[in-house]
């Protein structure tokens, strides 16, 4: 694997055990005060607020689509070609050596054809903005009555019916699978990629 590659899995790997240590320390919270659940709904909404913000650029953005298309077609393209020239063998389902070895094949590869799905997805919408702004148009009225951000925030501070209401009324139960959770997924993790995550 090339040194990109190292350092994406690396930082991929990182972030996954910084969310299981978020998600012990979250369970601890609330095994300590089991009333901090209504405590932590507070500032998530206030968090959750710009959601709620319509920002209008739609008119100024299809107004100028050649040029915006133009610059999106070049970045993609070259990021695409760049993409290609670093990884070069790594695209591949080549074996790696060392303990984890298929897990890393897996989160590697996973993030390599994220990576280019987007730059792909990105290229097409250029080429949309670029020649025809008309069907980008269309596309993007179905997104934004699919995955508005306000009906984004409506849908995670609204109340869920039982779920929520057996979630707050049992507070120390979800503490207990979030610790066993996220404890056996780190010691899981730490086991077999410290090593590699490291680079000793």
């Amino acid at each position: 694997m090339s040194a990109l590659g190292e350092l994406g899995v690396r930082l991929l790997g990182l972030l996954m055990a910084g969310g299981c240590l978020l998600g012990m320390l979250v369970g601890i919270g609330l095994l300590l005060r089991p009333d901090y659940g209504h405590t932590l709904r507070r500032p998530a909404k206030e968090l959750l607020l710009p959601l709620a913000r319509s920002i209008r650029t739609e008119r100024f953005f299809y107004r100028h689509h050649r040029l915006f298309g133009g610059l999106v077609f070049l970045a993609s393209a070259i990021f695409l070609s760049r993409l290609v020239g670093f990884l070069g063998q790594d695209l591949t389902l080549a074996p790696m050596a060392g303990p984890g070895g298929p897990v890393q094949i897996w989160l590697w590869e996973s993030v390599v054809v994220f990576i280019c799905l987007a730059g792909l997805f990105t290229l097409t919408v250029g080429i949309l903005l670029l020649l025809r702004p008309s069907l980008l148009r269309t596309f993007e009225e179905w997104a934004n009555r699919r995955f508005s951000t306000r009906g984004l925030r409506i849908t995670l501070t609204q109340w869920h019916g039982a779920l929520s209401g057996w979630i707050l009324h049992h507070p120390r139960v979800i503490a207990l699978f979030l610790i066993i959770g996220s404890l056996f997924t780190l010691q899981h993790f730490l086991r077999y990629h410290l090593t590699f995550l490291l680079g000793f």
